[in-house]
This record gives C-alpha cells, structure tokens and sequence, in this order.
C-alpha cells in the first residue's frame, strides 16, 4: 500500500483546522457575551491573517507531483499555482470587501461560509475523480447558496438565494444524472482511467456523446453562458455586491478548471457545443447591453460577453488554447477585480445616507468629482474592450491567434466584428463618464485611501502587461507545461 505523504496536504488540513476553531471560537463568544453583537471587523481581520498564513504555506510547498488512493486525488504543479491564484484572489476580494462601506456583517457564520467555499475550491483543483469533482461542486455552491441570502437588511437577497438554489439544483441533478449514465456505461469514474478507455472508443458513439452532452449542458447551466443565462437576471440582481464579485468570478474560475481537466479526454468535449454557446453567448452579451440602465444588468450581460471568449479556446485541443484560456482567465479576474473596486470607491448620498451608484447616469461628472477614479474606471473599460495598449487586447488577441492557426476563419472573422460591435457600449461609458458634463445632481463620498491603493495596482497592471506581455505570458505558460 503507498504511504501518503501528508506534509503535502499540510495547507488543507491547516485549513480545515481554521475554520473548525473559528466555528468554536464564534460559538464561544455569542453564548457568553450578550450585552455586544459579534462585529465582523474581528472576524474579517482573523480570515486576512488566515489566508495570507495559507498563501505563505502554499508559495513553501514542494513543487512535486503526487496522487493519493488510485489518482482520485492528484497534485501536480498545475493545481498547486491554481491553488495559490485562488489564495490571491480571496485575499484581493477579502480587501474590496472591508473597504466597502455598506457592508456591515455581524454573523461570524459568514467568514466560516468564506473559508468554507475557498476550501472546496482548492479540494477541487486537486480532484481527479468525477465522484469528487461533483461533490466538491456541490460543497462550493451550496455555500454560495447561502452566502446570496445572508445579508437579511438587503433588499431582495432571500428571492435571489432561492432562486439561486432552485436553479442550480436542477442543473446539478442534470448533472449527477449524467455522471451516473457515465459510471454505468463504463464502471468508471477516474479521469486518468477514462482517457485510456475513451481512446479505443470511436468518436462518433451517439449514446457516449449524448451523455457528454449533457454534462456540458449542465456546466454552461451553472456558468451562465446563453441560452442559459436568464437565470443570472434574477440571481444577481438581488445579491449584494460584494458577493456578487465573488459569484462572477469564482464561478468562471472553477469551471475554466473542469474544462482544463476534460480536455484531456478528446471525446468528452463536444466542438459543436462550445462553438453554438460561445457565439450565442457573445451575440446576447453584445446586443443585450445596449439597452440596459442599471449597472447590475450591464455588468451581467457584459460577463456573458467574457464567458463566450472563455469557451472559445476549447474549440481546440491543444496546449496553445490551454494558454490563451488561462491567460484571459487571469486578466479577467483582475480587471474585474479594478472594476468593481471603482464601483466601491464612490457611493452617492440621497438625502438620508449614502448609498452605492446604481444607474449609468449616476456616473455624470466623474471626471470633476474624482479625475483620478475616472482615469483608472477608463483604464479597466478599454482593458475589457480589448483596445490597445492595454493587457485586454493581448487575451483576445490569444484567443483570436489559436483560431486563425487552426483554420476557423469564418468563426474568427465573426468574433471580431462581434468585438467590435461591443466596444461602442464600453466607449459609451467612458464619454458618459468623461465628456458628459451636467450639473451636479448628487453628492459622492471620496475614495477611501485603501482602495486608492489597490486601483493603482490595478492600473499598473493593466498598463504593464502591454508594455512588458512576457512577463505574464511567460509566467503562465511555464506553469501550464507541468498540467
């Protein structure tokens, strides 16, 4: 029998310890003291040190690779820097939050459901079984979930976390009844062992590629990509922004880890299925936005725009698509991360409190009340453009590359004017929040110095990657030989 080495999993087992303490340390603390409520600032600066604690561990893990009990679970170099970008991330998204004014937690449940969700991410990435990747799927939406309807003084957040529930219960059923077709066509369920089976079986296996089908059916569910993303308009507009973040991105990252894990079995990805939803998905995104008011509905159908550029790289099996998914993968993240960090930076005061912008005209005179907001809002907004030179061009352009070498000319020529259809709605914004000049209807708080902070990160990062793209390019691309 192989022994496990556990030092390996010494930053889960350090996690898991974590969160049971601070369960018990929470349930201490609201039995015993009753005359004051359990405030989140300590909670929220515990959860920091924990995941800077976590971070520093992983960056200290032997880069090896190991697989525990008949490759279930299976750590290699790949899944460890996925592990540290999902650290970095929580810790940039940990940051947004404190810094926001509105959010006023005082549940310490809600940081055990954080710590919670950032665990099943990381059990996720090292999975390589189909049993426990759909339990660990589970796990992170069910915290996901819950964390929807937490805040009880926000309006319509209870509406959204049910429906959130409902809707991602029928795809996770649809996705268990795949997996279970899977495992009694072939007794299987490790990836390892499926891609040695799947290569004596012939490709054009109806009743293989139908449960295929529908296991991707039931991720591009999930994900949100069109034509199944009407869901995500009655979801996201009820939840809290700051969790908003969180589902946006996570939710894309977890899933750009499945595909990555599937790719390797040629049959099990459907061409024409990524091909249909990645256009579909990009045609709704560009046209639907045109006629939205509200931030929210804007920002939803300008992530299903990305979620078709995401699905567009596994059209081809190659390891140049892995590359260019995971490169716009990264630069989606953090620009979205200095997008919603301008969203933050300034609220409006109606009359009673202050409170945060939530229509496009919100956002007139922006260039007289915050210039140095307003030039790092126009920064992110050319970056999601893909305009150079900023680090947005050279994702698309990635993606655009690997197309054109493998001969879907028609398909790229497509996307392209598609792109640049998209890009009046993000030059929009930018004249509305520049050269739109009206009297001052509403009166803005100024930018807290934290998240001043973090957006001339963001800036120099989305500037730089332009100036110097092999930094990046080369940083991933190292890390994706060893998958």
């Amino acid at each position: 029998m192989q022994l496990i080495n556990f030092c390996v999993l010494n930053t889960e087992i350090f996690r898991l310890f974590v969160i049971l303490s601070f369960l018990r340390f929470g349930v201490f603390l609201q039995a015993f003291i009753f005359s004051k409520p359990i405030r989140y600032k300590t909670f929220s600066k515990l959860t920091f040190f924990s995941l800077i604690l976590w971070l520093l561990m992983y960056l200290n893990k032997p880069k090896i690779s190991l697989h525990f009990f008949d490759y279930i679970f299976y750590i290699n170099y790949f899944s460890l820097n996925i592990n540290l970008f999902l650290s970095v991330f929580f810790i940039l998204w940990l940051l947004l939050i404190q810094m926001k004014q509105r959010l006023n937690v005082t549940f310490f449940e809600f940081w055990i459901l954080i710590l919670c969700c950032l665990l099943s991410f990381h059990l996720f990435t090292l999975s390589y079984d189909l049993r426990l990747l759909y339990l660990f799927i589970e796990r992170q939406s069910i915290t996901l979930y819950i964390l929807a309807s937490f805040n009880r003084t926000f309006q319509f957040a209870t509406e959204a976390g049910l429906k959130y529930f409902i809707f991602g219960s029928f795809a996770s059923c649809l996705l268990l009844f795949a997996l279970s077709i899977i495992y009694m066509q072939f007794g299987i369920t490790n990836l390892f062992e499926l891609q040695m089976l799947c290569i004596n079986i012939q490709s054009n296996n109806s009743f293989i590629s139908f449960c295929f089908l529908l296991v991707l059916i039931s991720i591009f569910f999930k994900l949100g990509a069109a034509p199944f993303h009407l869901w995500m308009l009655e979801v996201y507009e009820g939840v809290e922004s700051g969790i908003r973040v969180l589902f946006t991105i996570c939710t894309k990252i977890i899933f750009c880890i499945i595909f990555i894990k599937l790719i390797q079995i040629p049959i099990w990805l459907n061409v024409n299925a990524f091909f249909i939803t990645s256009l579909i998905s990009i045609l709704i995104g560009t046209f639907a936005v045109f006629i939205q008011v509200r931030w929210k509905r804007f920002l939803i159908f300008a992530s299903i725009v990305h979620i078709g550029w995401m699905l567009i790289p596994n059209i081809v099996l190659n390891i140049n698509a892995q590359f260019s998914l995971i490169f716009y993968l990264v630069i989606y993240t953090l620009s979205s991360l200095s997008r919603f960090a301008c969203l933050f930076g300034q609220n409006i005061f109606n009359g009673f409190n202050f409170k945060q912008k939530r229509y496009r005209i919100q956002f007139l005179n922006m260039r007289k009340l915050n210039p140095t907001l307003s030039i790092i809002l126009r920064f992110t907004l050319f970056s999601f453009a893909g305009i150079p030179p900023f680090i947005g061009f050279l994702a698309k352009l990635f993606v655009l590359v690997n197309l054109l070498q493998n001969y879907f000319i028609l398909y790229s020529l497509v996307i392209i004017l598609l792109s640049l259809f998209s890009r009046f709605y993000y030059l929009y914004l930018i004249k509305l929040t520049t050269f739109q000049l009206t009297i001052n209807l509403f009166t803005t708080t100024t930018i807290i110095r934290e998240i001043a902070i973090l957006l001339s990160i963001f800036s120099i990062f989305i500037l730089e990657g332009f100036l110097y793209p092999n930094l990046y390019s080369n940083f991933i691309y190292l890390r994706l030989l060893y998958l």
